[in-house]
């Protein structure tokens, strides 16, 4: 985002609020275009969203990037309850189909995924709402293929572990058939 504000048009904007018993939810979006040496238009996207409850100390974060020029698209899913978190991001090329996962945990091993999402789950109903985030709506121009959105689930095909302490991640790549 070098060039927010220097050449292009650009967008933004925040919007935070709490909404009483601690809990909050703060949206974000940044964008800015410039026209490429190709003569197209090339543009650079990001947008979060984030609800918690600092009273209940437990929070969750979307996050969304997209980059015309290079073709990445990138999504993050997080939850934080107390000091354990997960965060799932996940990346794709446009221009080579090739996909790339990373999991990272916060406070805690791997093997207590699990665990942890049971915890986060009995304790969401503290949460407010996430309001509409429409990660596909930062395909940077492509309105043909559509970006799935992150599951909240583990059974995705993500190949996960736990390195260092008491912090870690795992990536795991894939490429299209045909094209390396």
């Amino acid at each position: 985002f070098d060039d927010l504000g220097r050449s292009g048009g650009n967008n933004g904007g925040m919007n935070m609020m709490n909404i009483g018993n601690g809990q909050y939810s703060s949206q974000s979006f940044a964008m800015c275009s410039r026209m490429g040496p190709d003569g197209k238009m090339h543009s650079e996207r990001f947008a979060s969203s984030e609800v918690g409850n600092r009273g209940q100390k437990i929070r969750e974060a979307q996050q969304a990037y997209s980059n015309s020029t290079t073709g990445i698209d990138k999504m993050g899913f997080e939850r934080q309850l107390g000091d354990q978190g997960r965060k799932i991001v996940r990346e794709r090329n446009r221009h080579t189909a090739e996909e790339k996962s990373t999991e990272l945990f916060k406070g805690m091993e791997e093997s207590q995924r699990d665990q942890f999402d049971q915890r986060f789950a009995s304790n969401s109903k503290h949460l407010p709402q996430h309001p509409n985030f429409n990660v596909q709506a930062l395909a940077a121009g492509d309105t043909r293929r559509r970006q799935p959105a992150l599951a909240h689930g583990r059974n995705n095909g993500e190949v996960t572990g736990k390195i260092g302490a008491p912090s870690g991640a795992v990536t795991r790549h894939r490429s299209a058939p045909g094209r390396h």
